[in-house]
């Protein structure tokens, strides 16, 4: 190539990279919007996933939309009995999930604490089971989950043992709990609610014979029929202080009683209640009389809520 045309050339190229730089400057140079936009790192959540319940709620923190309960359900405490309870074993305060929240919460492994001036300063919620069965060895232990609306009951002791139902764990009540209740010797503070399918309108009933019949209609709603021996001769057998056939007898003492109830009336669509009953186990009261802040903490030490008294 003779060395007329290589300059050429040369000046040719330069004036092309002159023009594509003059076009960069005039849309808009080192300006342009596209330059300070960073690439989508991660997608959008998938539409439909399935809401699960969440573990921490910043009292704080807030969602995009400025609603709390989008992000984070509100729970409440409430100091139930406790600026006046002496005893552990009564002791009681409540957690109470909005209504209003849109997901479930898991309050497994919150803390509770008081204002410090107790050697005990506090307690870790513990896990429980949801359905409850009388007798049954080491129940199933499942987080604590409250929908909205949900409330726990959270006693500071444990429920002393006894017969015939050992309460050794947290519950979720149901509509059977009022046979429990309504046991000798067995009282829950607060009182669980009696609201148990009444005996006449039960489904097995329906093939009894009149005068068995008339005895299950005068049975009360969640009550479990007491087995007694009369001081007499013969030892007779009595239920509830009066003697029956020994066919209604049998009957009566299967059917109606916690369990009985729980086996046929656990597939209810109302089967279960609102309420946890939660026992923290500990031997000493935990709330102070007066000047008491009960604080609640998720399990990454957050603030929940306070109460002060």
């Amino acid at each position: 190539m003779a060395a007329g045309e290589a300059k050429s050339d040369f000046w040719w190229l330069v004036g092309v990279v002159c023009l594509l730089g003059l076009a960069w400057l005039v849309t808009g140079g080192p300006g342009r919007q596209e330059s300070r936009v960073a690439p989508l790192l991660e997608p959008p959540a998938p539409l439909g996933r399935e809401r699960t319940p969440v573990s921490s709620s910043p009292k704080n923190s807030k969602s995009p939309a400025g609603d709390d309960k989008n992000a984070f359900p509100i729970v409440k405490i409430s100091k139930g009995n406790a600026q006046n309870e002496n005893s552990a074993r009564a002791e009681y305060i409540t957690l109470v999930a909005d209504r209003d929240n849109r997901l479930p919460v898991n309050i497994t492994g919150w803390r509770l604490a008081n204002s410090g001036r107790l050697w005990l300063k506090g307690a870790t919620i513990p896990s429980g089971t949801t359905l409850f069965i009388a007798g049954a060895p080491h129940p199933a232990q499942e987080p604590i989950i409250l929908w909205p609306g949900d409330s726990v009951v959270i006693t500071t002791g444990s429920f002393p043992a006894t017969t015939p139902i050992n309460i050794d764990t947290s519950f979720k009540t149901n509509i059977c709990s009022g046979y429990i209740e309504n046991l000798p010797d067995y009282r829950f503070t607060p009182s669980l609610r009696s609201n148990c399918p009444a005996p006449r309108d039960e489904v097995a009933t329906v093939n009894l014979d009149s005068d068995c019949y008339n005895i299950v209609k005068r049975l009360g709603s969640c009550h479990t029929p007491q087995r007694t021996t009369a001081r007499d001769r013969d030892q007779t057998e009595l239920i509830d202080g009066a003697v029956i056939p020994a066919s209604c007898r049998d009957f009566i003492l299967r059917e109606f009683n916690y369990n009985a109830c729980v086996a046929r009336h656990r597939g209810d669509a109302d089967f279960f209640g609102q309420e946890w009953r939660v026992f923290l186990r500990q031997s000493d009261e935990l709330w102070y009389k007066d000047r008491e802040t009960i604080t609640l903490y998720d399990n990454l030490g957050n603030i929940v809520d306070q109460v002060k008294y």
